[in-house]
Order: C-alpha cells, then structure tokens, then sequence
C-alpha cells in the first residue's frame, strides 16, 4: 500500500503538478451515472496511455499534419472553382460572340422569310380567286380580280406589321366595351366597319353583344368567318344606304375614316344618322394628327391614307349632321421617352419646364383618338350633301 502511493508521488514528481493532475482527473474525477455512457471498462494503463499521448510532442504532430493536409485539400479545391468560373467566363465569352456573329445571318433569314411568306400570300390568294365567299343577304358576290386578290393579300401581311398583334389591338379596343355593353341580348345589332382581323367583332362576341361587319378585303373576311364570325364582302357604305331607317344599335369604324374621300365621310355620318335607333351609337377612330409624330410621318407610312382626319372637325361633322352627346376620346398614348420637366424654380427653369412640357403634348401625346356621338330620341334625317365645297371666304 505504502508503494503504490509512493509510486504514485514519484511519478507526480515527474509528470509535474499540472500534468499529473490532468491525469488524475482522467482516473480519478467521478463523473454523475447519467452523463457516462454505458461502454465497456477500458484499463487503467490504457487510459493513461491515451492521456499521455495527447501531451505528447507526437501528437501534436499529427495534429499539424492533419490541418496542412486540410489546408491542402482547400487550396486545391479553391483552384478547381477558380478554373470553373474561368472557364464559364470563357464559355458566356464564346456565346456572345457567336450570337454577335450570327446576328446578320439570322437578319437576312427574317428577311427572306418575310419575302417567301408575302410570296405564298399573293400565290393563295391567286389560288382563292375562285372561292366563293358568303355575301350578305340578298347581296351579289363580286367577282375579285387578280389585282384586287393581290392587294388583298399586301395588307393583311401590312396590318399584321404595323397595326401591331391581335392582342395588343384588342387591349386597345377594349376600352369600347362599355361604350356599347347597351346592346347586350338586344335585337338591334352592331355594323362594324371594316373590321380587318376582326379583333373588335371577336371581343363583342365574348360579351354577347350581336354585330356583324363589312370589307372590302376578302382576304379578312374569310379570316373573320373561319372565327365563326359574322362578317360580309361588300362596300360598308353602300350597304348602310340600303338599310331601313333605325334598323342599327350602334356603328363602329376603328381607323377607317382615314381612307375615304372627304364626300364620302359626309354621306357617311348622315346615313349613319338615318339608319341607328333612337339612342344609338356612333364610334369612330382615327389616327390623332395632333400628336406631330402621327400626324407627319407616321400616319403616311399607309399609302391608302388619304388624310389625316382633324378631331374638331369631326365632332363638328357629327354635331351638324344631328348627332347628340358628342364627345372626343383621345387614346393610346405614345410609349416614346419623354422629356424631363423637372421641378420649378427661377425664371429660366420655368420657360424650360413649360417648353419641355409643350413638346411632350406635341409629340407622345395620344396616337388615336374616337368621336363619339347618340342619335337623338327621335330625330328627322338631314339631306346629305353630294359633294363638299370650301367655303367662299375664310
């Protein structure tokens, strides 16, 4: 017993005080049930091992070499990502200057496809030229030439191009539903005229608003019926004129009256007149020249335009011919970059800030704009003018 303690006092003299009192704490220290777990009895000598090997310069070796090796593994791991994102680089590098490279050829693809696409156009409409459309009730077929197919065919594909997609037409003229929503379940139905894709037409079918419509290009109003539309070859005009007094709930032209004569145009508001039920409803809408982009070039990019339609003019027309509660609607303004009024401030602010406005209003102001107009409760129809005169003095 005496040699045990010694022994152990000698070796506490070795390790020193510190070190053997870690030790003891290995052997010695209780430790509460439930914090051990539940292992099998590992020897004294065994532990003891262990704890000295843990202080020992070795150890701490093995421990230096375990992190180079670990500082290894991340250096080298670190230049693999670094190769990645270099060759990323490389690669978005490369697309880029392919689809620069590229970029003509699939121009001049477009190009041809524009050019075989109007190609089979007029080709179909040649082959057409003996397809018998639906003409309205009682009316004759005309029989289309070959230039009139061709025509025809040019501005379905010049619609298709500059009028914009059917969708973005028809946000456009949604804004007509309510003007017209009247005529829902109604007996009187609804001319349009002119209506080209059919967009309008489409959106009155979806509100169960009765119309129909008349063209002159037949390649539209096979179009219009191929939708299950109601939609008739003739002269828009000339059919009104053959109409019953009161027989209409509502007209519509959307961008139409920009392609005839002037004469026309009067007759058309008088037959207008004559042929909507009392209360009825006139829309028509036009390129607005008021706005200087519209008005000088891009409303001439239509070779059909015969001119630009004055709003003044217009609701003045409609008021004279009998029409009641005429207003003006100015839409679709331009999505070009305004200038920038600023905040007032002195004397030269003010004057740029006002000129800066005036050029705004002249140049991204509305690019369409619609007169419309009621037929009085009752009302007697105004001789139509034959023809138009310029007044004697100004």
């Amino acid at each position: 017993m005496f040699c045990r303690h010694a022994n152990r006092g000698n070796l506490a003299d070795t390790l020193g005080g510190d070190v053997w009192k870690r030790v003891a704490g290995v052997t010695r220290t209780p430790t509460p049930a439930s914090v051990l777990p539940v292992t099998p009895k590992v020897p004294f000598t065994h532990r003891l091992r262990s704890a000295l090997y843990l202080l020992s310069p070795r150890a701490h070796r093995d421990e230096l070499q375990r992190i180079a090796a670990i500082r290894d593994d991340l250096a080298l791991l670190r230049s693999h990502v670094a190769k990645m994102d270099a060759d990323q680089s490389q690669l978005a590098m490369l697309v880029n200057h392919s689809l620069v490279d590229i970029g003509p050829g699939l121009a001049e693809v477009r190009r041809l496809r524009a050019e075989d696409r109007a190609e089979v156009t007029s080709l179909l409409a040649l082959l057409r030229s003996e397809t018998r459309l639906e003409p309205g009730p009682g009316e004759p077929l005309p029989s289309p030439t070959v230039e009139a197919l061709d025509t025809a065919a040019f501005y379905e594909g010049f619609e298709a191009r500059f009028r914009g997609s059917r969708e973005s037409v028809r946000e456009k003229l949604a804004m007509y539903v309510d003007d017209v929503a009247e005529l829902r379940h109604g007996e009187a139905p609804l001319l349009d005229i002119g209506p080209g894709r059919c967009e309008w037409l489409e959106l009155l079918k979806e509100h169960d608003i009765p119309a129909f419509g008349v063209d002159t290009n037949p390649r539209f109003v096979s179009t219009g019926q191929g939708l299950g539309l109601d939609v008739r070859l003739g002269d828009a005009l000339a059919f009104i004129r053959g109409l019953r007094d009161g027989a209409l709930g509502a007209i519509t032209a959307f961008q139409v009256i920009e392609h005839i004569p002037g004469d026309a145009l009067f007759d058309l508001a008088g037959q207008a007149l004559r042929v909507l039920r009392p209360g009825g409803t006139l829309i028509l809408e036009t390129p607005n020249p008021l706005n200087l982009m519209v008005g000088s070039a891009q409303f001439w990019i239509d070779p059909s335009h015969i001119r630009p339609v004055h709003p003044q003019f217009l609701e003045y027309l409609c008021i004279n011919r009998g029409f009641t509660d005429v207003q003006l609607r100015f839409a679709h303004p331009s999505d070009g970059r305004q200038f920038d009024v600023g905040s007032s401030g002195n004397h030269t602010s003010d004057e740029l800030r006002r000129l800066a406005e005036a050029l705004n209003h002249l140049l991204f102001d509305a690019m369409d704009y619609a007169v419309l107009a009621k037929a009085p409760p009752t009302h007697d129809v105004r001789e139509v003018p034959t023809a138009v005169h310029e007044p004697a003095t100004r």
